[in-house]
């Protein structure tokens, strides 16, 4: 009696990705900044449901990173006098026909902290008809007094 076997070979084909559209890149820009934190913003782009971003440091190290929906992105405790670059990237939603945006790179420096020179101030004496009067001469740089 001989044994009879069949193997069946099935044909294996891997699907192909779908081709996605990439969505639009956002375009940066520098918001404020402060000698400890700087605001970047960009523009909203359709299509995108979120968007990373990643702070450099002058040595090329990650600072900070995030994924946020917002068109913004600060960051504090940063060093005075200091150049960062941002790069930011948008999403489209999980699942959609597009794909993400090239990254956008943008820098931006931390303002200096300045040292002022205290004020020399001068006192006129009160009399019993005027109260005293403080007065100085403004300090280069200075933006107010207190």
């Amino acid at each position: 009696m001989t044994a009879l076997c069949l193997v069946a070979l099935a044909s294996c084909k891997e699907e192909e990705e779908p081709e996605l559209t990439p969505v639009g890149t956002p375009a940066a820009a520098l918001y404020s900044s402060t000698v400890s934190s700087l605001t970047f913003y960009w523009d909203k782009i359709e299509h995108a449901s979120q968007y990373a971003y990643e702070l450099y440091g002058p040595d090329e190290e990650m600072v900070n990173g995030g994924v946020t929906s917002a068109v913004t992105a600060s960051f504090s405790g940063l060093k005075d006098n200091t150049t960062y670059t941002l790069k930011v990237w948008a999403y489209s939603a999980y699942g959609s026909e597009y794909d993400k945006s090239e990254v956008v790179t943008i820098t931006a420096t931390t303002p200096a902290i300045v040292k002022l020179n205290a004020p020399v101030l001068s006192i006129e004496q009160a009399t019993e008809a005027d109260p005293a009067t403080i007065s100085w001469e403004a300090v280069k740089d200075a933006e107010y007094y207190r």
